[in-house]
C-alpha cells in the first residue's frame, strides 16, 4: 500500500520526449482523460521497469516523482495494480487543457530535478 509518500513512482520516458537530453513535459500528458501509467519504485526498480516497459515499447530512460509530490500537486495516485503487480494510475484533477499542461510541466520539473534514475543505451 502507497502510504509512504517517499516512495517514488517511475516514469518510463519515451525518446520521442526527449531533447537533448531533456525529458519535454508530454511525459506527464494524460491522453484522452485516461490516467498515466507509471511503476511503483518500492516493487521495482528503475532498471526493471526500463526492461519491462522496453518489451514493447520504445523507451530512453526512467524518472520518477513521489507520491507525495505527486499528490501535493493535486494528482491522485491509484493503486490499480493492473496489468501488473507493479502498476499505478497517476489521475489528474478535472482542468482546462491549459492548466494540465501547466501541472504537466511541473510534474516533470519535479522529475527532472531529481534526474534520470535509469537511462538506456543510446
Amino acid at each position: 500500500m502507497l502510504n509512504d509518500d517517499s516512495i517514488l513512482l517511475l516514469r518510463v520516458v519515451n525518446p520521442a520526449w526527449v531533447q537533448a537530453d531533456e525529458v519535454t513535459s508530454q511525459v506527464f500528458v494524460p491522453y484522452d482523460g485516461n490516467p498515466i501509467s507509471v511503476f511503483d519504485g518500492s516493487l521495482i526498480s528503475p532498471e526493471e521497469a526500463f526492461g519491462r516497459f522496453s518489451e514493447s515499447h520504445d523507451a530512453y530512460g526512467v524518472i520518477g516523482i513521489s507520491v507525495g509530490e505527486a499528490k501535493s500537486l493535486g494528482v491522485e495516485v491509484i493503486e490499480d495494480r493492473a496489468p501488473y503487480p507493479e502498476h499505478i494510475s497517476l489521475k489528474f484533477p478535472e482542468l482546462s487543457r491549459n492548466a494540465q499542461k501547466k501541472l504537466s510541466r511541473k510534474l516533470r520539473d519535479v522529475a527532472m530535478s531529481r534526474g534520470w534514475l535509469y537511462k538506456g543505451l543510446i
